[in-house]
């Protein structure tokens, strides 16, 4: 039977020739036997590489998972990324950081972090290996499934690790059949485009992996807290009590029940009127910071080791106050860290808190926040009876307002509960009266105004002419109005001071301070390096911007404490804190004093105030209980106190976005080392060496899939071909679709060859035919149903085995129509009459199958 024959036109380079499956150099005797222990020593090498290869890549995850270990547990080398030992003295007999050592590891880490990142290197280039195997194994499961593989993807796993892979046509090209593909399914351009996104993953994970080992296996200078140590359970602040022996050092109880606070003039007296005299000062040399951004500073208290200042909010008036009873403690702390760096007896809590290049002794506890307001106002008094008296204040207002109410506060014994009230003197300038009232109402005078402020609808005619306050009026009512801001905040539980101008100056008008105080519970925070904290002051973290709680009824005589003074008393007027407060009101007094000196004034006036409020909270003591093994029984009102370190070290951890980075590529190189374990335990089929795929490939006779496709390497590459293995091992190809498809004949063997090999010869075709038949040595043919051709023949001659064009029609072999490479040596294509004999199939493969 004829069948039609394809001219090769395009082909000006390829070999033509029948290539023997297992060619056997002359002379050399094949055997059964031989043949066999050659696949058994073949088959017995490809199981001890796959084992090799499978347990070297799964070995990756090893050193991955211990880098994930160390991060996720936070392991610190210490001050160092190079301690042996574990651990480098760092820190100096004076407790600070000893610089020529710190020298030293700084020249250490450096050489530490170069070698970390050839470690780095090797674990890239590591998961290459497992990435590029993975690659082509799914290829290779794409290629001997039933839609084959596209051309474009068969040398992916070569190239995937290259970037510019992500920007290759023929990678996202290659799943789409052209239009004279009529093989082309749905299915199959899914599956072949969902490899080319396989294979964009690959190129990305591959080339994040080095530097996502790198975030991962090289430790960051960064602070990390150390586990917390329950201290105690917070109880209570006994700022509503008057002051105890506790409290007050050198006092007794005698001078305590008369109120005879002048006992602490040679301790909290003089410790007071240093702290202010250090402040003003600043602030007087300073004044155009005061001016130009309204800084004031607060200067320093001492606590023990330690010294404190008052903390300031951003945002409103709140100013912290630190607990000289947690001070006490933190300064504990500092002389057990001071101990550990010079390996005297010591807390064993703190071994290995000097193993740091920066340290931040933490504790929690207790700090009062003092909500301060300040303002200049005429005062009119009322009495109700002879143990209630209303104060009221014209012009009230918050700087952040913008406008000005009438404030009246209760004071007296006979307002439920009672509010107490007393006067001192600062030598004989200034006088001052200071209560405490649990409530207060405001409203506006201004009742044709149509910004008439007045929720308790209080009734002016309250208040009489004399001086007096209608009794009959409804007070409690007045007094229990709920308070939006910024009244809210001053409308109960406030402590008021009055002081009144200098020799008698403006008699009506008073300067005013009044405070409300809060608790909350912070941590403080000690650096103990001398060489960064001189003054070893500490700070005050996690603060609120504004308390939540409700203000705390405060007891006026811890203010009369800090100040020693007693009720009724004076202050000398030696003391800084009177000889301050005196000058300010002198000048605020001055109408004729300068806008610069008024402004000074103010300050001093404003810090000298803030700092006796500060001295006196800070002195209140709190009660405190054992921690308690159950979190059950602590609450919001009773906190659990714990105390820790902040270390500045070295140390792994995911606290950055790139170490988040990092994990995530980690991640999903662990499940691409597993996939491909589980691929290469699943298969037989070893991986192909990309020199064992390209002379496969220049093994292949095409059978026409290659016709009309001229140069265009995209319709090329959209080519599949389906990959297995002859009988001896070799991969093979085969077509599944082209656009020739039905013009395929089988060829079908009819005839054994005889004497041992097998050869072809031209039949001339009559006609415009022409055919194959083989010959063997002794001339007995055998014919095959060829293809139609239209010119050249075909010709073999004793002795060779291949093909050589012959030109029956007038075409010479170097034409540029048919232009050949000259046929192969017999010992390349003669069949072996021992070997197997090749056996032809015709079916959905669309080729020849060995």
């Amino acid at each position: 039977m004829d069948g039609q024959y394809h001219q090769l036109k395009d082909f000006q380079n390829v070999t033509v020739g029948v290539t023997a499956i297992n060619p056997t150099p002359q002379g050399t005797p094949c055997t059964a036997e031989s043949q066999n222990y050659r696949k058994k020593w073949a088959l017995s090498r490809y199981h001890i590489y796959k084992t090799i290869s499978t347990c070297f890549g799964l070995l990756w995850i090893a050193p991955i998972t211990l880098l994930l270990v160390f991060n996720f547990m936070q392991y610190s080398p210490g001050a160092s990324v190079w301690c042996p030992q574990g651990k480098c003295a760092v820190w100096n007999y004076t407790g600070g950081v000893d610089i020529a050592n710190a020298y030293r590891l700084d020249r250490n880490d450096h050489d530490a972090l170069g070698a970390i990142q050839f470690g780095a290197k090797a674990l890239e280039v590591w998961f290459v290996f497992v990435a590029t195997s993975l690659v082509y194994h799914v290829a290779m499961i794409y290629a001997r499934g039933s839609s084959g593989l596209p051309l474009g993807h068969l040398m992916t796993y070569v190239e995937y690790s290259d970037l510019r892979c992500l920007f290759d046509p023929i990678l996202w090209r290659s799943p789409f059949p052209h239009k004279k593909m009529p093989g082309g399914h749905r299915g199959a351009t899914i599956k072949f485009f969902l490899f080319s996104l396989f294979a964009a993953f690959m190129c990305i994970l591959a080339n994040l992996m080095g530097p996502a080992v790198a975030v991962l296996l090289i430790p960051q200078l960064q602070w990390q807290d150390t586990s917390m140590i329950p201290i105690s359970t917070f109880q209570s602040m006994a700022i509503m009590e008057a002051p105890t022996l506790s409290a007050l050092p050198g006092c007794s109880d005698a001078d305590l029940q008369a109120r005879n606070y002048s006992c602490t003039t040679s301790t909290i007296a003089e410790a007071l009127d240093s702290w202010i005299g250090s402040a003003n000062s600043f602030n007087r040399q300073n004044y155009d910071l005061l001016e130009s951004v309204g800084y004031l500073y607060g200067g320093l208290s001492p606590e023990g080791t330690v010294t404190f200042s008052v903390n300031g909010s951003s945002d409103v008036l709140v100013f912290w106050v630190s607990n000289r009873q947690v001070l006490q403690d933190v300064s504990s702390d500092h002389n057990n860290f001071f101990n550990t760096t010079l390996q005297l007896p010591a807390d064993p809590s703190f071994a290995g808190y000097d193993n740091a290049l920066g340290v931040s002794l933490q504790r929690q506890g207790p700090v009062i926040g003092m909500d301060m307001n300040w303002y200049w106002s005429n005062v009119d008094v009322y009495d109700v009876d002879s143990t209630r008296q209303i104060r009221c204040y014209e012009s009230w207002s918050l700087a952040f307002t913008g406008k000005n109410y009438t404030k009246c506060s209760r004071v007296g014994e006979g307002w439920n509960p009672a509010s107490e009230g007393t006067e001192f003197s600062l030598g004989n300038s200034t006088k001052a009266v200071m209560y405490y009232s649990d409530k207060s109402f405001f409203f506006t005078s201004d009742w044709n105004s149509a910004s008439t402020y007045n929720p308790a609808n209080f009734a002016t005619s309250c208040f009489r002419d004399d001086g007096t306050a209608d009794p009959d009026c409804n007070w409690d009512a007045y007094f229990d109005t709920s308070w939006m801001a910024p009244m809210s905040n001053f409308s109960s539980n406030t402590i008021t001071f009055e002081f009144d101008a200098p020799n008698g100056k403006f008699p009506q008008w008073r300067y005013i301070m009044e405070v409300v105080m809060y608790t909350e519970i912070a941590s403080y925070a000690l650096d103990p390096s001398e060489s960064n904290n001189p003054l070893y002051t500490v700070q005050l973290d996690n603060l609120p911007d504004f308390p939540m709680g409700p203000p705390m009824q405060t007891s006026i005589d811890w203010m009369l404490a800090a100040l020693s003074v007693s009720p009724n008393g004076t202050i000398p007027a030696t003391r800084k804190v009177a000889t301050d407060l005196n000058a300010a009101m002198e000048v605020l007094a001055d109408a004729n004093s300068s806008d610069i000196d008024d402004l000074i004034a103010v300050g001093v006036f404003v810090m000298t105030t803030m700092i006796w409020s500060a001295q006196a909270m800070s002195m209140v003591p709190y009660s405190f209980a054992p921690p308690t093994a159950s979190d059950s029984s602590i609450d919001s009102t009773h906190p659990l106190l714990q105390r820790n370190a902040r270390l500045y070290i070295w140390a792994y951890g995911f606290g950055t976005r790139t170490s988040y980075l990092g994990l995530a590529c980690t991640s999903l190189g662990i499940i691409c080392v597993l996939v491909r374990t589980a691929i290469l335990l699943a298969t037989s089929h070893r991986q192909r060496t990309t020199v064992e795929l390209v002379v496969s490939a220049m093994e292949h006779r095409p059978s026409g899939e290659f016709e009309g496709l001229g140069d265009n390497e995209e319709k090329q590459a959209k080519m599949r071909f389906h990959v297995d293995e002859d009988s001896e091992g070799k991969i093979r190809f085969h077509p599944r679709s082209h656009p020739y498809e039905n013009m395929h004949t089988p060829l079908i063997p009819h005839r054994q060859s005889q004497g041992g090999q097998s050869r072809f010869s031209p039949r001339d075709s009559q006609g415009g035919q022409s055919g194959f038949s083989p010959h063997d040595s002794h001339g007995a043919q055998g014919g095959y149903f060829g293809h139609r051709g239209s010119q050249g023949a075909w010709s073999t001659h004793s002795g060779q085995s291949g093909f050589t064009p012959r030109s029956d029609a007038g075409v010479s072999p170097g034409d540029s129509q048919h232009s050949f490479i000259p046929m192969a040596s017999a010992v390349q294509t003669g069949y072996n009459p021992v070997a197997p004999q090749p056996s032809y199939s015709y079916g959905n493969d669309l080729g020849l199958r060995w």
